[in-house]
């Protein structure tokens, strides 16, 4: 069924990583806006405002054409940041990687597949407000003990990755060996979790 969501998380304007990067590539493009006369960047802004508008008015009434929209918005916005040649390599690194973030979200909710974002928001999400707070806080007067915890909470709750096929496949590898290595890095431990220097 298309979209998976009727309504994103039941929240449109909720805590969503689709909203913060193209409103972030809303205030990038603002910022290049008049330094080439007549050559601004209208495609990114006209995308993401395509986005914006198709999660925020359309998706929750007409759910098939809000998430066509919203996907056909996010990847203008990647189209327009590879196009968008003349500010520099480091507006279009910016605009490419936050319409990947916005992607990955829009993704999550209009298909209803896993995406590696979407599952480190939602193991954040758990381990700061969800059942493993009171854990958490019971265990602060122990450290290691608390970050072990975490740890191992974030390595029990990420997805079985399929078989690998072969050692030569190696962008596979280094695929599933990245999302692991995400998935334990301890900036998802609170601040008073962790063992002082």
């Amino acid at each position: 069924m298309f979209p998976a969501e009727t309504l994103p998380d039941g929240a449109l304007f909720g805590p969503h990583h689709f909203l913060y990067p193209l409103y972030a590539m809303l205030f990038l493009a603002a910022r290049k806006w008049d330094l080439h006369p007549r050559k601004e960047p209208v495609l990114v802004v006209a995308s993401a405002l395509l986005a914006l508008f198709a999660w925020a008015h359309v998706w929750k009434y007409y759910p098939v054409f809000g998430a066509t929209m919203a996907l056909a918005g996010v990847c203008g916005t990647i189209l327009g940041g590879l196009l968008t040649w003349r500010y520099g390599r480091r507006f279009q690194i910016a605009v490419v990687g936050l319409g990947l973030a916005a992607l990955d979200d829009a993704v999550s909710h209009a298909f209803g597949v896993w995406t590696p974002l979407d599952h480190l928001w939602g193991v954040w999400w758990a381990i700061y407000h969800g059942e493993r707070v009171p854990v958490v806080a019971e265990s602060v007067r122990d450290p290691a003990t608390a970050l072990a915890d975490l740890q191992s909470a974030v390595g029990e709750s990420l997805p079985a990755l399929p078989a690998l096929p072969a050692l030569g496949d190696l962008p596979t590898l280094l695929v599933a060996g990245a999302v692991r290595a995400l998935a334990r890095l301890p900036i998802l431990a609170p601040h008073t979790a962790l063992v002082p220097l």
